[in-house]
């Protein structure tokens, strides 16, 4: 079984398989700029490609079946009608434009990135066909764009993006800044700074994020809940354990009631108020809520997937707080082998997992061994969050305790 196999689910690949198919006939649709140079072979091509869609039964095209404009358009070429077919130009454009951006997305799913980011790239430039009055169409582009290279751990290309994305929602969004999506934004915005090390800056946006999802949705709502987790994630960084727990607690409660004690949202909060646990060395406490929040991951997402491999490296955090180093190095290759392929080498995630197994065998008196994990760890907390991150001063002062 090749990676791709292992790491895309059987619906992730009939998405991403149709979502091609769509790309490719109607990146074949707005190639061509003299419509009466097309011949037989390449109208046999788009028929191909019509045939093909028509037989796929997932969603790929507006109730599966292929646009009455599409029709129009082939025919245009067939009978050599540039006038008829260049009206269908433009919404053809739009077309390819959703059918990279839902390949760009099972993509993401996989977390292949970069096959997203080329997928989404290419859609980005066509931006500037666009009609200028369609000035609503090309923030969906910039905020895939932007959360994909915040998976990737490319931090300031992900933030030009999403900034790029919010102006435009601000010129467009006719209902003040109240709408769901400049909160999804926001709360993107938010995470990158907290990865940064800004807290403020991130609590800025967090805020902001909530203010207009408590209006637009309401304080029962799982996306509400979710920011005040993440509000609770910023504190807990700044050493604020107490309101840290209180956030965690109050998005336990709405989970626990909205999406339920199964549900991966719900996993992802009882592993953060593990976390806590864990600081005020609550040791018994933080593996209780760390074990019971892989269960749901691994029933739910499966041993491949990046958050259970985050809540493996937590529980082999525990395990070098109480001195069990065995035990804690057990788990780290598992990791690495989970996040390497998915998140990647650049993201702060993995650097961390260096950081811990180096950790390790400085504990075990292996200085040799426990440099190059050091050494690795700050290399890619140098590129990704910069020079002046307190995760950098944290890397340099592990490699000097060494020296």
């Amino acid at each position: 079984m090749t990676e791709r196999e292992r790491v895309f689910s059987h619906e992730i690949r009939n998405e991403l398989h149709g979502a091609l198919i769509g790309v490719e006939f109607m990146d074949s649709v707005v190639r061509y700029e003299n419509l009466k140079s097309i011949g037989s072979r390449e109208v046999q091509k788009m028929n191909g490609f019509l045939e093909r869609i028509g037989e796929l039964k997932i969603g790929v095209l507006p109730s599966n079946e292929v646009p009455e404009m599409v029709k129009d358009l082939v025919q245009g070429w067939k009978d050599k009608d540039v006038q008829g077919a260049n009206e269908h130009k433009m919404d053809s454009l739009k077309l390819l434009q959703e059918m990279e951006r839902m390949a760009g997305r099972a993509y993401k799913k996989s977390k292949s990135n970069a096959k997203a980011l080329q997928l989404l790239e290419k859609k980005d430039r066509r931006i500037d066909h666009i009609s200028k009055s369609d000035s609503d169409f090309p923030h969906d582009v910039l905020d895939d764009l932007g959360e994909t290279y915040l998976n990737k751990g490319e931090y300031s290309k992900a933030l030009d993006f999403l900034q790029r994305s919010l102006e435009i929602k601000r010129r467009t969004i006719t209902v003040t800044e109240l709408h769901p999506d400049t909160a999804a934004t926001l709360s993107k915005i938010a995470l990158i700074y907290k990865n940064q090390g800004d807290y403020a800056k991130s609590l800025e946006y967090y805020f902001r994020c909530e203010t207009i999802q408590k209006v637009v949705l309401g304080e029962s709502h799982s996306s509400y809940a979710a920011t005040l987790g993440n509000i609770g994630g910023v504190y807990v960084e700044q050493g604020d354990l107490d309101k840290g727990l209180d956030f965690y607690s109050r998005s336990e409660a709405i989970l626990k009631t909205t999406v339920g004690e199964s549900h991966p949202d719900y996993a992802s909060v009882l592993a953060n108020i593990g976390g806590i646990h864990r600081q005020q060395r609550e040791y018994a406490k933080a593996i209780s809520f760390y074990l019971r929040s892989q269960e749901i991951e691994k029933a739910n997402l499966g041993e491949t997937h990046p958050d259970y491999a985050t809540t493996l490296a937590n529980l082999g955090a525990v395990y070098i707080d109480q001195g069990d180093y065995d035990k804690a190095l057990s788990l780290y290759p598992r990791c690495i082998t989970i996040l390497k392929p998915t998140i990647g080498e650049l993201h702060p995630e993995f650097a961390s997992v260096l950081a811990n197994i180096g950790r390790i065998h400085n504990e075990k008196g292996e200085s040799k061994k426990a440099l190059e994990y050091f050494q690795q760890t700050l290399d890619i907390r140098r590129i990704t969050l910069g020079e002046s991150n307190p995760e950098c001063a944290t890397a340099l002062a592990n490699i000097a305790v060494i020296h």
